[in-house]
């Protein structure tokens, strides 16, 4: 449960640094007005006008609330020049199910979603698999605000990847990713980053990944709430980040083997996009973005398409 409420804390650091300055602003109010505040009653205990007494007092309203503006605009400005320096503190979460296997299902999700919301009851599903019983599973978290942030896809990438490495993930002789939207170019930035640790990734399952930006700039910048910034300018259609990560992993000897599946119903990436540069492909007709990762039963297409997959290079 705390570990729950520390990551809803750090997905939104930005409002954790403007609450920050918004603090000390206040603090800031309360000494300088402590040290006046025996002026001011002296002044209307020694009969001093009460209207005179009242305006001086109303001047220290007016100073508090522009010194609180000045610690919450500070703290924007804090927050926002690397906020992910908050989130080193993020620890890995528990296994979903821990069957003490050899083998690693790992859940990673979008740019808006969580372990939880994104994946509903996807992974709880596959712990419950008896074809999956000596697989140990494992839905991740990571903060997700770092729109408007000085970082690139490849430094977070590099920063994701560290902290992979650092929990002993190399225990297991292989590991799947399996990741929706974003996280889907993040999981290839994680395999590109050659963490000796995780050199036994073989597979990663893109759901609704978009290899070539989103089907509108404009729908990206709704999904994650921003009005822009440098990492999501990276993901528009024909960015030199996306034609870099195209190269780097074309390039990239011995990668895991990408299973990609789509929608042409999903109205933030494109099939074509959801589809490219990818080893095997399918297609669902009717899913929307969100829905493609949502199975509610083993026996559904968006469960067993993809579990098939996994389920030949982890048996």
């Amino acid at each position: 449960m705390a570990h729950s409420i520390l990551e809803t804390f750090l997905k939104h650091q930005l409002a954790f640094f403007v609450a920050a300055g918004l603090v000390a602003g206040a603090l800031l109010f309360l000494v300088t007005f402590w040290v006046r505040k025996l002026d001011l009653f002296a002044d209307l205990s020694q009969g001093q006008a009460a209207a005179g007494g009242g305006a001086r007092y109303g001047w220290w309203v007016v100073f508090g609330i522009v010194l609180l503006l000045i610690g919450a605009l500070l703290g924007r400005w804090i927050g926002g020049q690397n906020p992910v320096q908050a989130t080193t503190v993020l620890g890995m979460p528990d296994l979903t199910c821990d069957h003490h296997g050899r083998e690693l299902i790992m859940f990673l999700h979008g740019w808006t979603g969580d372990r939880e919301e994104t994946w509903k009851m996807f992974p709880h599903l596959v712990c419950g698999d008896y074809d999956f019983r000596d697989d140990d599973v494992l839905s991740i978290g990571y903060p997700t605000y770092l729109i408007g942030s000085n970082l690139t896809m490849e430094q977070f990438g590099g920063w994701l990847a560290d902290k992979l490495a650092a929990n002993n993930l190399q225990r297991y002789d292989r590991i799947v990713i399996i990741a929706h939207s974003i996280g889907g170019l993040l999981a290839r930035q994680i395999v590109l980053e050659q963490r000796p640790e995780l050199k036994n990734i073989v597979l990663l399952v893109e759901i609704g990944t978009p290899h070539q930006g989103p089907y509108k700039y404009t729908d990206l910048l709704y999904e994650t709430g921003s009005p822009g910034g440098r990492l999501v300018g990276e993901f528009q259609a024909g960015s030199p980040y996306l034609q870099k990560l195209e190269t780097d992993w074309g390039n990239l000897a011995n990668r895991p083997h990408t299973f990609c599946e789509g929608s042409p119903n999903d109205d933030v990436v494109s099939l074509e996009s959801a589809q490219y540069d990818c080893d095997e492909k399918h297609a669902y007709p009717s899913l929307d973005h969100r829905g493609l990762v949502k199975p509610s039963s083993t026996a559904e297409d968006r469960y067993r398409i993809p579990m098939n997959a996994v389920k030949k290079y982890l048996q």
